[in-house]
């Protein structure tokens, strides 16, 4: 397992307040001076300073009935997992777990566990895990990004119908990135001011790309649970993956201080993907949702 070691200077502030411009602007030095990345670094140093992770509550989760083509396939469960020690530093622990729904088992299965790890004074990716258990394919993917040295290690194992994919990748990393999984995380503690347009690096299977935000409006957005206030957002990526889906995303947050995620949807090769909160949880207290 690789060893990270950030040495980035410590930031001013607690970890729950928004980090403040004025308390960095002196040194600048841990960003990457590459040439890929130097000037990408200096943009993303000015978003993260936009960015609050004050609705971030631990012990938070989120059920969603996921449908596929309209009907009920799967539940998926996102929660922020009590705060950890990795590496000598604070971490926030974000986790989704994806089961078929019983019925739907006999048409394909699936039992996938997301983990992702991100510091919690920088708000930077420092591990992402999945495996990924379906029918007739199992995935082992394991992704450490070293912020120090700022390059990034990723071991994918893939087996399907007996045949096996194995490999082992590095590449550099700008200073500031996420993982596919803990941008959700970061998107709901940005401002989100209507036509807001913001793009920030990801970085999944060695390779980072920017992912592009739009806020497209606010609205009512009704679902099975009832109607909400809501964030309207275009999220698109550039990588296709496991998880990953490639192209526009359309998102609902709720608008409030919790920004939790109301729904989501997505148009996939055949059919379309959608996501309905179905209950929201704090501390174990039950906020939206039938009991």
């Amino acid at each position: 397992m690789h060893s990270t070691n950030l040495k980035a200077p410590n930031f001013k502030g607690t970890s729950s307040q928004r980090v403040k411009s004025k308390a960095v602007t002196s040194d600048k030095s841990f960003l990457s001076q590459t040439p890929t990345w130097k000037d990408q670094d200096l943009k993303s140093f000015d978003l993260w300073q936009l960015f609050s992770n004050k609705f971030l509550k631990e012990s938070e989760k989120h059920i969603f009935s996921a449908s596929y083509t309209g009907i009920n396939a799967a539940t998926l469960v996102i929660e922020v997992k009590p705060s950890v020690r990795y590496q000598s530093r604070d971490v926030f622990h974000f986790q989704a777990r994806a089961q078929t729904a019983d019925f739907y088992k006999w048409v394909y299965s699936l039992n996938d566990v997301v983990d992702s790890l991100v510091d919690k004074q920088h708000f930077v990716s420092l591990k992402y895990s999945l495996i990924q258990k379906e029918k007739n394919k199992e995935i082992d993917d394991i992704q450490f990004y070293d912020r120090s040295s700022l390059m990034t290690f990723a071991h994918y194992k893939k087996k399907k119908n007996d045949q096996l994919e194995e490999s082992k990748k590095e590449n550099e990393i700008p200073f500031y990135g996420l993982d596919y999984f803990s941008s959700l995380f970061f998107i709901r503690g940005l401002p989100l001011k209507e036509k807001d347009h913001y793009l920030f690096p990801t970085t999944t299977k060695t390779q980072t790309w920017l992912m592009s935000l739009k806020v497209l409006s606010r609205e009512k957005k009704k679902i099975g649970i009832g109607e909400f206030k809501a964030i309207k957002l275009e999220l698109i990526t550039k990588y296709a993956g496991d998880l990953a889906k490639n192209g526009p995303i359309t998102l609902w947050l709720l608008d409030d201080e919790s920004r939790a995620l109301l729904a989501a949807s997505a148009e996939v090769k055949i059919g379309s993907i959608k996501l309905e909160l179905t209950h929201y949880y704090q501390d174990s207290k039950l906020l939206y949702g039938k009991k």
